[in-house]
């Protein structure tokens, strides 16, 4: 399996009771029950290869071969959740196609569905690896429950130090008013340390944003790179250290800019 049985000590080391968390509920529902939030950030970057792992070890447990195949990610891994926004970056876009080839994930199934589409607009093929949705979420999320009627749990990369996040639990319902479907969040106690010590010991790939100062991406309407990374090289330009190079975890979100400038 891609970098985890050579690394199978350092995520067990790092991910300690999130590791058993991602197999109980794993074990729990089928994979046609739950879906991957991923959008190509850095959090569910993380997560996505948690998920991979625990496919994996599953799989080793059953003594089959070592090589996971696209047969048995396509009939053990959950689908990918990609919920759009209308000004998405052209880096982050390529990054989750990429990602689809990285963990051999059948991107030649690839369906997309949009919000305009009315109740004349077909049931989405249901073997695609990757789930695409424009808008925001709420309405998103009523259109993926009612394209697969089956899907009990969503796994986001939420982390408590998120907008909104300090009160959220490792599993939680959607908020009344909203769609019900079962919040799945084992990265809530991770650090943006945390993060990055596991992309980058696991030499993961990532989006080439954060390689430029960004450090939280959303759209490029609200999003910029990090000022606390930014730099004067001896020619007079202005550049931006990595996102890794970050110290101050506070000013994670110190390059998005919206409406409230706390998001």
């Amino acid at each position: 399996c891609l970098y985890v049985s050579t690394n199978w000590d350092f995520i067990l080391r790092l991910t300690g009771q999130n590791f058993r968390f991602f197999l109980s509920t794993c074990l729990f529902h089928s994979p046609a029950q739950l879906v991957i939030g991923f959008n190509g950030g850095k959090d569910c970057t993380v997560l996505l290869h948690l998920i991979y792992a625990v496919v994996c070890h599953q799989k080793n447990k059953c003594g089959c071969d070592s090589d996971i195949t696209k047969e048995t990610l396509v009939t053990n891994f959950p689908k990918l959740l990609y919920i759009r926004s209308r000004s998405v970056f052209p880096e982050l876009e390529s990054f989750v196609q990429r990602t689809l080839h990285f963990y051999r994930l059948p991107s030649s199934s690839i369906f997309r569905s949009s919000l305009e589409c009315g109740s004349e607009c077909k049931r989405p093929h249901q073997c695609g690896s990757l789930i695409v949705y424009e808008g925001n979420i709420k309405s998103s999320i009523e259109r993926l429950l009612q394209d697969f009627p089956d899907l009990r749990g969503v796994f986001m990369g939420t982390r408590l130090s998120d907008p909104k996040a300090a009160d959220l639990t490792p599993m939680v319902m959607t908020d009344p008013g909203w769609p019900q479907i079962l919040r799945i969040n084992p990265l809530l106690d991770w650090t943006y340390a945390d993060v990055w010590t596991f992309i980058r010991k696991l030499s993961l790939p990532y989006c080439s944003l954060y390689d430029v100062g960004y450090t939280s991406i959303g759209s490029m309407e609200d999003t910029h790179p990090n000022p606390k990374l930014r730099h004067i090289t001896e020619s007079g330009r202005i550049e931006y250290h990595p996102a890794y190079t970050l110290t101050d975890l506070n000013s994670e979100r110190f390059g998005r800019r919206g409406p409230n400038p706390s998001n």
